[in-house]
């Protein structure tokens, strides 16, 4: 939200007539100082104001883009951009094609109506530049004069006053293709927009007394029954319970697969049925939904601006009065006191100011930045904004938590060991029942083993002791399970070796019956994605855990991660990344990667440079607290975050240089008299189409 913070209900507007990265960034310059409260998104053209702010901001905007519109109906407007873009194409087809009439008149008429060439080259230059020239002369009326459709107008006209009319309808024909490859590359980008949110499903399948009633998915509420068919998206997250299925999870995750799914299992908004019907339950409501936030947060990072891009908009709001002044001296000085010829040096002033139009780096570094953010969305990476791609870039120290990040984040039992001499089916019965009235994970884990719902009536005298275990009468038999202290607690000290893994022990009648252990266990990707991090030339990999540390220890053994901390608080996890971050300040190594899943991971991911959120089984604190979520948890998706992220900053890097050296060339063969009006051309539009191909690299992603 810009402006002051506040809690009125904001109109949706669709902005029509702003149709270039600079206007939109003038529009938001100009809210923002007027204390207009709004909320801004220039690639879907949608801004959210107050009702009584409407007029005012109208009158606002039409001063920096005259005939812009408010509309109330938010229908897509790709279908008015591909007209746009199709009316440019054609009237650059037709200045190009009078530019060659005119040639062909040149050499084949005789000088005596030699003059008929000119209409032409006038008529080339209208359908090329009308744009141009209308705007220009509506910022004229605005009071708003100095913007690059200036720059091309007064080089233009001027170049016809000293005789150049070729070089003047050329410059002007080559900075609309420049334009017109501009526009369509915002459109690509709205339009990757647009689909990604039309992908959701409008209509869900709810079951209501046995029957089958079509709504429209908002009206969905948790606990809701649904119905999905092969072929039909999954609506809201939820959970599987009747049926099995394939389910192609592509839009979210990127993976091409699908994944088998059945009774008990998690199922993510937007995610397809490729084969069999499913009933499932709704645990999220649309709003909230796995897919919904995938739009919502790749639209929102959109208007999160890298420092490189906020550095390049006040760079050019002083750059172009600038370049006009830097013009003027030029035409103006050598003359006046130099006596130098006059049509030469406005020449060379004319050729400064093609050469210096900036539109290479205003078009090319924010359309890098969305083009990265794009193609990470295509694996399930969400990354809220270029800042977060630009301090990934420089990532030097990733920290993982533990449990649910590198582990499953839930415990599964690995073995039992009878002590006793019960019979195993007897045992298991016996274990199942005492941990049924549980919430417990490791209660829930024995649950688990039992293939029936237990036998409830068969417990009393049911009581649970927070943190140590359970005591309960199961048929008359007197059954206490949990940690060692429990049993000690219960009368029934008891040595044994501490395994690795979490323990539980079972006693029945005052013996010890049984001895369960737990693990969480590693996830499958884990340990390939630390090496893949070491190859990156990441080699400081650390992970935090409250587990115990024989627990920690073995898991950091497994994945060959640097540092361990075990058994710390959330207040602890915190302190760590505060004591790292300091470390790598002074040492300026580079930035430090947080990544977690749990509510108590929500300060510890706010605090580092880059905070990642394993978004499938993670809380919604520790999401809205990230800069990135990873929609499937998988740890390989961190090594695609850093990977990438130096991969556009690389790009971005390279744009700036080569626009701005390929210029500062180009000016100082103009200014000394060598570059024509021909070299000029190429350094502004040539360059602004070199970096435009060279930003659309970003939206692939190599790993």
């Amino acid at each position: 939200m810009k402006g002051r913070a506040s809690s009125e209900q904001l109109t949706r507007l669709r902005v029509r007539g702003v149709d270039c990265r600079s206007c939109a960034l003038k529009i938001e310059r100009t809210l923002s100082g007027n204390g207009i409260i709004y909320d801004f998104d220039h690639i879907t053209s949608v801004i959210n104001l107050r009702e009584k702010d409407i007029s005012r901001t109208l009158k606002l905007i039409r001063k920096i883009s005259p005939g812009a519109s408010l509309e109330r109906d938010l229908e897509s407007d790709t279908p008015v951009r591909e007209k746009d873009i199709r009316k440019r194409l054609l009237l650059v087809i037709l200045s190009a094609a009078l530019i060659v009439a005119s040639m062909i008149l040149e050499t084949s008429l005789p000088p005596s109506i030699g003059w008929i060439t000119a209409p032409v080259l006038i008529g080339s230059y209208l359908f090329a530049g009308s744009r141009v020239l209308l705007k220009t002369f509506r910022n004229l009326l605005a009071g708003k004069f100095f913007d690059e459709n200036s720059l091309m107008t007064i080089a233009t006209i001027s170049a016809f006053a000293i005789g150049k009319p070729l070089e003047a309808v050329v410059v002007m024909l080559f900075y609309s293709v420049g334009e017109l490859f501009q526009r369509t590359a915002i459109n690509s980008s709205k339009k990757a927009i647009e689909s990604l949110a039309q992908s959701l499903p409008e209509n869900a399948n709810l079951l209501v007394g046995g029957k089958t009633v079509q709504v429209k998915a908002e009206e969905i509420s948790v606990g809701n029954t649904l119905l999905v068919r092969a072929g039909e998206r999954i609506p809201v997250d939820g959970k599987v319970i009747d049926g099995r299925a394939k389910i192609d999870l592509s839009s979210l995750t990127g993976e091409s697969v699908p994944v088998d799914v059945e009774t008990g299992d998690e199922l993510l908004s937007g995610s397809v049925n490729k084969e069999g019907v499913l009933t499932m339950t709704a645990e999220r409501s649309y709003a909230d939904s796995a897919f919904q936030r995938i739009v919502a947060l790749t639209t929102a990072a959109s208007r999160n601006k890298s420092i490189t891009e906020k550095t390049l908009t006040r760079f050019a709001r002083v750059y172009t009065p600038l370049v006009i002044l830097t013009a003027a001296t030029i035409a103006t000085i050598p003359t006046v006191f130099f006596g130098a010829p006059i049509l030469e040096w406005i020449y060379r002033a004319l050729v400064l100011l093609v050469i210096s139009c900036p539109c290479a780096m205003l078009i090319s570094v924010p359309l890098t930045y969305f083009s990265g953010i794009g193609a990470l969305s295509r694996r399930g990476i969400l990354v809220k904004g270029a800042q977060a791609i630009e301090a990934a870039s420089r990532v030097s120290e990733v920290v993982f938590d533990k449990t649910g990040t590198l582990t499953e984040g839930e415990l599964s039992v690995s073995n039992i060991n009878n002590l006793d001499g019960y019979n195993d089916d007897e045992l298991l019965d016996i274990v199942a029942l005492a941990a049924a009235h549980s919430n417990h994970p490791i209660a829930q884990a024995i649950g688990r083993l039992s293939p029936s719902d237990p036998q409830t009536e068969r417990i009393s005298g049911y009581h649970e002791n927070p943190g140590f275990g359970i005591v309960a009468n199961i048929d008359d038999k007197r059954v206490v399970m949990g940690n060692a202290r429990h049993l000690e607690r219960e009368g029934m000290p008891y040595r044994a070796d501490q395994p690795d893994n979490t323990i539980v022990f079972v006693a029945i009648e005052g013996r010890v019956a049984a001895s369960i252990e737990f693990v969480d266990r590693i996830k499958k990707d884990s340990g390939a994605s630390v090496k893949a991090l070491r190859s990156l030339g990441i080699n400081e990999i650390t992970m935090l855990t409250g587990d115990k540390r024989t627990v920690a220890d073995r898991v950091a053994r497994d994945l060959g991660v640097d540092r361990v901390y075990a058994e710390v608080l959330p207040q602890d996890k915190l302190a760590i990344i505060e004591k790292l971050h300091r470390a790598d300040r002074q040492s300026r190594k580079g930035n430090v990667m947080f990544v977690g899943d749990g509510i108590n991971d929500a300060p510890s991911i706010i605090r580092s440079d880059v905070g990642v959120a394993m978004g499938g089984l993670g809380s919604d604190a520790a999401i809205e607290a990230s800069d990135v979520v990873i929609a499937d948890d998988r740890p390989s998706k961190i090594v695609t975050v850093i990977s990438h992220s130096r991969k556009v900053r690389s790009i971005v890097l390279h744009n700036i240089l080569f626009a701005l050296g390929a210029k500062a060339v180009f000016l100082a063969l103009g200014v000394i008299g060598v570059a024509t009006m021909w070299q000029a051309i190429f350094a502004d539009v040539g360059v602004t189409l070199l970096t435009i191909l060279n930003a659309v690299r970003a939206f692939r992603i190599n790993s």
